[in-house]
Formats: structure tokens, C-alpha cells, sequence
């Protein structure tokens, strides 16, 4: 009969040999130094106000100025699931249906477009790419019959 194995110990969580501890630590430095290479060094940046002061700041750079710059958030799930749905699951430019679409901007942010029902629509990747910045026009909806009402007797 085979003998029964000893139970490895549990560690703690978060614990790790001598070896990957120092790799962590290796791999961390590494990738500061090359944030700091990467980094171009800033200078001063002179701030007009609105009414007239003038103040010099040092420049922000790197993670400091990505949490300044805003961004565009993403469009809802929800909303990209009406769109789809209002549009046939189809491109409203050329009419693919197949299975990857785009939610895409009629009037694009760039141009002061809202990310809204009325202004996005389902396109295929190839039109999508091909309008870029422009405003195109869309295809209009098929028109929706209605149900015939069941007889009455």
C-alpha cells in the first residue's frame, strides 16, 4: 500500500520565497528607471489668471499629469445595447451585420459631437475608419410595421 504524503504547509498570503521577493523588487526598479527615462525633464510653466496674476509652477509630468488631463468616459453598456438594437444590429452606412460593430459618433467629439441616442450609431469597422473626423449621414431607419390586432369575434 502506498503511504500517505505529508500536508504541505499553508502560507501566509502575500508570501514569497527569498528569490521572487528580490525579483519583485528587481522588476520595480527596473520599470521606475524607466519611467524616469522616458520622463523628459520639465521646466517652469508661467500661469496668466483671468484677473491678471501671474504665477510660475513647476510643470507637471507623467502620472502627475495624467490625473489632470480628463477623460472621455465610456460609453455605457446599456446605451451601446439600444444603440445595436435600435440600428438591427447592423452598419447604419453600408448594412453589414455581421458579429463585430462599432458604436460610433454621427457628429464626432472632436467637432462637438454628444455621446448621446440621437447621435451614435452601429457602423462596421471599415466605414468607421473611412469617416473619421467627417460628418456623414446615415441611412435612415426602416420604417417598423405594425402588428396586425388579432380578429375579433
Amino acid at each position: 500500500m502506498r503511504a500517505v504524503r505529508p500536508r504541505r504547509r499553508k502560507l501566509d498570503p502575500g508570501w514569497y520565497a527569498k528569490s521572487a521577493a528580490a525579483h519583485q523588487k528587481r522588476q520595480r526598479k527596473q520599470a521606475e528607471e524607466r519611467a524616469a527615462r522616458r520622463t523628459p525633464p520639465a521646466g517652469d510653466v508661467t500661469i496668466i489668471s483671468a484677473d491678471g496674476t501671474i504665477r510660475v509652477e513647476p510643470a507637471l509630468v507623467g502620472r502627475h499629469l495624467r490625473a489632470v488631463v480628463k477623460e472621455r468616459p465610456p460609453i455605457s453598456a446599456k446605451l451601446r445595447h439600444d444603440v445595436l438594437g435600435r440600428d438591427g444590429y447592423s452598419c447604419r452606412y453600408c448594412g453589414y451585420d455581421g458579429p463585430v460593430l462599432e458604436i460610433e459618433h454621427v457628429v464626432p467629439i472632436a467637432k462637438g459631437g454628444a455621446t448621446n441616442l440621437s447621435n451614435l450609431v452601429a457602423a462596421c469597422g471599415p466605414c468607421n475608419r473611412k469617416k473619421g473626423t467627417a460628418v456623414w449621414k446615415p441611412n435612415p431607419l426602416p420604417r417598423r410595421r405594425r402588428r396586425a390586432s388579432p380578429l375579433r369575434s
